[in-house]
């Protein structure tokens, strides 16, 4: 069993092709938990993230050389599949015998595609990676593993059925962040569930549909431990939706009342999975910020697409987070949804200038069709009017929508909804904007509003 194991926390090495999105490199809890991991099994395992380090391909390149280890794990949203291969290509020419492993939600959905487009991948880990990481590096023979895709020694593909025995989430170890260098992210990531119930058509449940809890003392615990040992200031629960349960959440903030943990911390859930009641012991327990999933202020857009919401729903949502004091709100909405047309987006546009009153920061982003969606295979079968405008994945950003051709609008066209989206809701805070966007983000909103 070879003895040492790296593994990136991301794998964006060249610039992204999305002009808005701005993404701060952030600490990926998949990631540190695989590292814990495979540290129990024994080996000696490091984590690089080229984003956060900065790094060119050739120095990233340099310092998995210097490492040389036996195994190179790579994440990879859709957006950063084609660099994860560069790496693994890179690095194959220095070391032909390392085992290159890619996870995440890309391969998840495209195992087969995956290993016939990147020749430079060995192993794809599809859904959850604990289980079927420990079965490789114990040397258990590849067809007998489930839950990952593979190409042989002569380069046939084989994709394995999909694992269904999970980990019990309060049994694994704590993320190793000791392998991090912490000062370089905003923010630490705690995992408090796994798996999404809805069916939203934009959205891929990479870790299916059936829910599993850590228990929230479990949770109280990975924070304690962080505090501890690495001085956490702060944490997020983004790492699914949370709240999702409402006695889950209650117990979880009533635990964190009753232990006096002086610490901060955000999440990221929908407006259908919050109460008064719970939004108040959020409040207590230290919760700061919220970032709302709105996706369009038309009722029969939001029926259309699954997401079992309405405006209504999102506006008492907000009036209460104000009653009570989290105002540090995110709003995100999703522009050109199935069906969408002309009077469905200014009704998007009316209503989140009309909550600017309850929230701090909004978010415009333009459909993409990730594999795995709903709308993905809608728009590769040309359904509903939909397609595919480019197999180029660096095109998949959230906010360029350069990557799926829309029936009542051109890309053109959304982008410059979009920019005047912008621009109408910071018109009253200009220096905001340019935080959030940077002045050349903000000038190129003023240029697409007169091309």
């Amino acid at each position: 069993m070879p003895g040492k194991f790296v593994l990136l926390n991301s794998a964006f090495i060249s610039q992204r092709k999305d002009y808005v999105q701005h993404t701060e490199p952030h600490l990926r809890a998949g990631i540190a938990i695989l590292a814990a991991v495979l540290r129990k099994e024994g080996l000696d395992v490091s984590i690089l993230d080229p984003q956060a380090e900065k790094m060119t391909l050739e120095q990233l390149v340099e310092e998995i050389r210097k490492t040389n280890p036996g195994y190179l794990a790579l994440p990879a949203y859709t957006e950063e599949i084609i660099d994860a291969a560069k790496i693994a290509e890179e690095v194959k020419k220095n070391n032909p015998h390392i085992v290159t492993i890619v996870g995440g939600q890309h391969v998840t959905a495209l195992p087969h595609e995956t290993l016939k487009q990147f020749p430079s991948f060995d192993i794809v880990c599809v859904g959850e990676g604990e289980s079927t990481l420990r079965s490789i590096v114990q040397g258990k023979a590849l067809k007998d593993i489930n839950g990952l895709a593979y190409r042989s020694a002569e380069g046939d593909i084989s994709v394995n059925p999909p694992r269904k025995d999970f980990e019990d989430l309060n049994t694994l170890p704590f993320p190793a962040w000791d392998l991090y260098d912490l000062k370089k992210y905003s923010v630490v990531p705690v995992e408090p569930l796994r798996g999404c119930p809805f069916e939203c058509v934009f959205c891929f449940r990479t870790l299916g549909r059936d829910v599993r809890y850590k228990s929230p003392q479990r949770i109280i615990e990975e924070i304690r431990y962080g505090m501890d040992n690495y001085g956490f200031k702060r944490f997020d629960l983004k790492a699914g939706t949370f709240p999702l349960s409402k006695p889950h959440a209650m117990e979880f903030c009533q635990r964190f009342i009753k232990e006096k943990l002086n610490i901060r911390w955000i999440a990221s859930t929908r407006v259908n999975t919050i109460d008064e009641d719970l939004v108040r012991a959020m409040k207590e327990s230290g919760c700061d910020e919220l970032s709302l999933g709105i996706e369009s202020a038309d009722p029969k857009i939001l029926e259309l697409c699954g997401k079992g919401t309405t405006p209504e729903m999102a506006e008492k949502v907000l009036k209460i987070c104000k009653e009570v004091g989290i105002t540090n709100i995110e709003l995100n909405f999703i522009l050109g949804l199935p069906f969408e047309t002309k009077e469905s987006l200014l009704k998007t546009k009316k209503f989140a200038l009309k909550m600017r009153r309850y929230c701090s920061s909004v978010n415009f982003a333009i459909l993409t069709p990730f594999p795995g969606t709903q709308i993905y295979e809608m728009a590769r079968k040309n359904q509903n009017g939909f397609s595919l405008k480019t197999g180029d994945w660096t095109a998949y950003g959230k906010q360029a929508g350069t990557a799926l051709g829309h029936p009542n609008f051109t890309q053109e066209q959304l982008v410059r909804y979009q920019a005047n989206f912008y621009l109408a809701y910071y018109l009253r805070s200009p220096l905001k904007a340019i935080k959030l966007f940077s002045l050349r983000r903000m000038i190129g909103f003023l240029k697409k509003l007169f091309v």
